[in-house]
């Protein structure tokens, strides 16, 4: 930053066209990073640290346009992280974080002082830290609710009581009659008819079956966006009223979509994984960042095969080749059987889109599909997650949208050594038991849709937390000797109790039909 204006100008564009991915992470990026750790892992904010950081925000934005280049030529963002704020103590890290929310909330200048550095930067800070900054924030807001409810000698959780049965109706009815500040507590469900205490299992299992009815293409809130089968809002649906039995015309008619934002939003609160693909846009919106006018370079991300098309039209050379296509500025959609249109502008209807027009044609067409035919949609969904998720959430300005959908639905990359060096045991077992190094064999020779089916059954997700499987405490407990006994599992404590089989083939064969056959099944 020393350097004269046209220099600098002339490094960035240098560094933005001209270098290759491995020198911009091995030459520039990582020493950098390894520098700025340096004063991390001192406490020492200083002048010297923030011009680092301003010059790593340089290279961050620079590696974003590059990624737009092409594939390959930018660096994933977690290339960005500073190893050194994982090695933050949980005492280090709340105090400086709490020290900068409260100097956001009273607007002072302080904000921006060296100190704050890692909030100001957040591309510095991992998935995983920003993950502990989220629990940081619930246990608080739990803590406040839990013991303000027990001077008062109220349940100290948020109780939900639903059916199987009925658990759409009954959800809506529990979240709706319940005070603001009690969806605050841990939740805790019960089943109606059920003797099992939610120590964790049962709440996870409520996610798993709630989510599953909500985002079923039947229902029909959601419908798969072509290329990707990620879930979108969809706005030709049929209202699902009848499956809600107190809705009345006085009601919001948006009512299902507040359940999804609210499940969302207990789903980050309490800390439970939701097993559903959103496209990054949906975080977008969560985080408040869904852009006013989306753009092709959105619509890539969105509906890849829909952005081609449109791509398509732009690059058209000659006013032929776009009138041959005979467009107009409306929409045609299927509705039970029947197709209906819908005009992008005024009289769109009688508007042919031609090579003058084609570009206007093409921004009212995203702006439509991913935009305007939802916005009843959207604003309901945040209705209903702001109840628990406030917009003005500080730590919630940290994330990325990526980041943020690894909060909530977990990673797909599933380290199965890394679990088995990590797992702990009791009851007897020891991790060179017999019975013990066949269940990690047969792991180890599963698919890996079997292996999702593992985690599910043990922890109520079938993927992994931020971080991965390392972050798990995963734990095998002796259930016995031999039996006929099927494994069975508490998800609350991610822990598979294993009977002592008597032959491999034995345990095979009863692990495979317990992970096939899990849903309220011996969880707990």
């Amino acid at each position: 930053y020393k350097l004269p204006g046209d220099s600098r100008r002339r490094l960035f564009d240098w560094i933005e066209h001209d270098l290759t991915p491995e020198l911009f992470s091995q030459a520039l990026l990582s020493p950098l990073i390894s520098h700025i750790d340096t004063h991390i892992s001192q406490q020492k904010w200083t002048g010297q640290a923030a011009r680092l950081c301003q010059f790593l925000h340089k290279l961050y934005e620079i590696n974003e346009k590059r990624c737009l280049h092409g594939e390959g030529e930018g660096l994933h963002y977690s290339e960005f992280y500073s190893p050194e704020t994982n090695n933050l103590t949980d005492k280090e890290l709340t105090a400086l974080y709490r020290k900068w929310r409260s100097a956001l909330k009273q607007e002072s200048s302080a904000r921006f002082g060296a100190e704050y550095l890692l909030f100001e930067y957040p591309f510095l800070l991992s998935a995983g830290t920003k993950r502990r900054l989220v629990q940081l924030e619930d246990h608080e807001s739990m803590w406040r609710q839990t013991f303000a409810g027990m001077m008062l000698g109220k349940v100290p959780f948020f109780v939900l009581n639903v059916s199987r049965n009925n658990l759409i109706a009954d959800t809506v009815h529990g979240l709706l009659n319940a005070q603001k500040k009690d969806l605050k507590k841990p939740l805790r469900v019960i089943f109606t008819g059920e003797e099992g205490v939610d120590a964790g299992g049962v709440k996870k299992e409520f996610f798993q079956l709630l989510s599953s009815k909500l985002f079923s293409p039947d229902f029909g809130m959601f419908r798969a966006i072509e290329g990707t089968n990620q879930l979108w809002f969809n706005p030709y649906r049929v209202d699902n009223y009848e499956l809600i039995p107190d809705h009345n015309d006085d009601d919001d008619d948006m009512v299902e979509f507040m359940l999804v934002g609210a499940l969302i939003g207990l789903s980050i609160y309490n800390g439970t994984l939701l097993n559903v693909q959103f496209p990054e846009a949906m975080y977008q919106i969560l985080l408040g960042r869904f852009p006013s006018k989306p753009t092709v370079e959105d619509m890539k991300k969105f509906n890849p095969p829909v952005a081609a098309q449109l791509q398509h039209l732009l690059d058209f050379e000659s006013a032929q080749e776009v009138e041959q296509l005979s467009l107009t500025f409306e929409i045609t959609y299927e509705f039970l059987g029947e197709y209906r249109n819908i005009e992008l502008k005024e009289g769109g209807s009688q508007i042919p889109v031609t090579i003058e027009n084609r570009a206007e044609y093409v921004s009212c067409y995203i702006s439509y599909q991913m935009g305007d035919s939802i916005r009843q949609e959207k604003d309901a969904l945040m209705k209903g997650f702001s109840l628990l998720i406030p917009p003005n959430l500080a730590v919630l300005n940290l994330f990325q949208s990526s980041e943020l959908e690894l909060l909530l639905v977990g990673t797909t990359e599933l380290d199965f050594e890394v679990l088995e060096e990590l797992c702990d045991y009791e009851g007897g077992y020891n991790s060179q038991y017999r019975t013990v190094r066949w269940f990690w064999k047969t792991v180890h020779e599963m698919t890996l849709e079997q292996k999702q089916k593992l985690l599910q059954f043990s922890t109520g997700s079938p993927r992994a937390p931020v971080g991965g499987l390392k972050e798990l405490k995963f734990k095998l407990q002796r259930a016995g000797p031999d039996s006929h006994q099927l494994p069975s599992a508490h998800t609350c404590f991610n822990t598979i109790i294993l009977p002592d089989y008597n032959s491999e083939e034995k345990l095979r064969r009863l692990l495979l039909y317990a992970i096939n056959n899990c849903q309220g099944f011996f969880l707990e």
